[in-house]
């Protein structure tokens, strides 16, 4: 088969429009928090928002009634038994009041993410002292190794 300078143009063009489609469908963090939001807005009772997750087949991979979640210095955010927990420069101490979103939090993984290989897209929530959600935060991690 001879490659000419036609077939190699067809193949660029497929190549970009499928790089553009993959772009168009996973979307940014702010589209897929758009998406979150148009689904379960701000303010929406805490069960109503689960029953939506359970609905969507997303994994809720953590929970916590007791702590809000905590926003960290350099913008990750965390809810794990050990996010009760800060970290200054390797000291460890407790969260001030400015550092904690909402009375209790999730981290919950989409399910149309988390089975496309070393990506996942987790997105946070918080819920106010009304079991009401009051914020929203996609992030996508990367696992390069």
């Amino acid at each position: 088969m001879k490659i000419t300078k036609k077939r190699i143009y067809i193949i660029v063009a497929f190549v970009l429009c499928l790089v553009f489609l993959l772009i168009a469908i996973l979307g940014s963090e702010n589209a897929i928090e758009s998406r979150v939001l148009r689904q379960a807005p701000i303010g929406t009772d805490k069960q109503e928002f689960f029953e939506i997750v359970q609905k969507n087949n997303w994994l809720v991979w953590g929970e916590t009634d007791w702590i809000g979640l905590i926003k960290y210095n350099d913008g990750t955010y965390g809810l794990t038994p050990f996010s009760q927990l800060a970290y200054d420069n390797g000291t460890v101490r407790r969260p001030t009041q400015d550092e904690l979103i909402g009375v209790s939090a999730a981290r919950i993984i989409l399910d149309e993410y988390k089975h496309t290989g070393d990506r996942s897209i987790d997105l946070y929530v918080a819920f106010d002292e009304n079991d009401r959600l009051c914020f929203v935060k996609a992030k996508k991690s990367y696992n390069l190794l």
